[in-house]
């Protein structure tokens, strides 16, 4: 059903977050924004991965500073 789809592509883009997450963890920032290149082509991403990842820069370069 229509509400099955929606919750999929919801764990769907929160398993793209968790792993953009762990990117920046353990490879650093630029393996981060690869990791960004590969969600955006995907059509199943909402902007709920815009966001989490605008947070992250956000944060990232306040506390770089």
């Amino acid at each position: 059903s229509q509400q099955d789809l929606k919750d999929y592509v919801q764990d769907y883009v929160q398993i793209w977050i968790n792993y953009l997450r762990f990117a920046r963890r353990s490879k650093g920032i630029v393996h981060m924004r690869g990791v960004f290149e590969q969600a955006r082509r995907d059509k199943y991403i909402t902007w709920d991965l815009y966001d989490a990842v605008g947070t992250t820069f956000h944060q990232f370069f306040v506390n770089a500073y």
